[in-house]
């Protein structure tokens, strides 16, 4: 995979000022442009991503996918170390989008010994 110019992320950038643009109330989240992680593979796109430790929350996980249009079916969970990640994928101006929130599981995964 060969290093991207700034010219090449020109989509993700005018996505990411669009969506400033449609959505200002939405929670604030760490947001990256570039190649991001999709349900095919990498994509030039959008990441949005939510966590319990910065104060990210299932409500605001939920805002940004309905704000994107993203369908309640595209939405998926999986647990990471102390974590659960819940992620949808979609589609915004054109580019990917990943959107993801890190919550603390409710039963801790057990630890192998």
């Amino acid at each position: 995979m060969s290093a991207l110019t700034v010219g090449e992320q020109g989509p993700t950038i005018t996505a990411l000022a669009q969506l400033l643009a449609d959505f200002p109330h939405l929670p604030a989240a760490h947001i990256e442009i570039g190649r991001i992680l999709t349900r095919d593979g990498y994509a030039l796109g959008v990441g949005i991503m939510l966590h319990h430790a910065t104060g990210g929350t299932l409500a605001d996980f939920e805002a940004w996918r309905q704000s994107l249009a993203i369908a309640p079916e595209a939405v998926g969970m999986r647990p990471a170390a102390a974590d659960q990640v819940i992620e949808a994928h979609g589609r915004y101006a054109g580019v990917a989008v990943h959107v993801r929130c890190f919550t603390r599981l409710a039963v801790p995964l057990a630890v192998a010994a």
